[in-house]
């Protein structure tokens, strides 16, 4: 996206892309509030009043280089694509920072040492920074399914006996 490139450029030239990061972070969170998600994408009421309420929301929580990306966006109608501009400019920073984002869902909750452990050792396998989010589905059974980007190891129980029963089923068909 343009927008996130553009704004991410600015705020490398300003030294501001980790505080524009964080402003990325809060328009986020913003998003996934249902008034202001559908405040973004209601076609009907008029940019000058969207533009007021949404610098209204962000008013003092935002730097400005922020602001005026928000300004712009306005203003040329492409206020539902904010959350998708946040998130592109994230994924940029994360990028430019050297920062691999990891999502580890266990069967249940792991303690702190134990999580901590993981991130040491996924930081000195991948050799960058950890952005890891710990997730609880208690359908794994036990193990656990490792997200690395788009690549996923899936060292649950739950697959484990799904696979050995899969084998038994070809197994009795073939021997037919």
């Amino acid at each position: 996206m343009r927008y996130a490139k553009a704004l991410f450029k600015a705020a490398l030239n300003q030294e501001l892309e980790d505080r524009v990061y964080e402003d990325m972070i809060l328009v986020l969170e913003a998003s996934s509030i249902e008034a202001f998600a559908f405040l973004l994408e209601i076609p009907t009421m008029g940019s000058s009043r969207k533009s007021s309420i949404v610098r209204e929301v962000l008013k003092g929580k935002v730097s400005g280089l922020t602001f005026s990306l928000v300004d712009l966006v306005m203003e040329n109608r492409r206020e539902r694509f904010l959350p998708g501009i946040a998130r592109h400019y994230q994924a940029l920073y994360k990028t430019h920072k050297g920062i691999v984002s990891v999502s580890l869902t266990t069967a249940v909750k792991m303690n702190e040492a134990t999580s901590q452990k993981i991130e040491n050792r996924l930081k000195k396998t991948l050799r960058a920074e950890i952005e890891m989010l710990d997730f609880v589905d208690p359908s794994l059974i036990g193990g656990f399914i490792l997200n690395i980007g788009d690549h996923q190891y899936d060292a649950s129980v739950a697959t484990g006996l799904k696979r050995i029963k899969e084998r038994l089923l070809d197994t009795s068909v073939t021997k037919l």
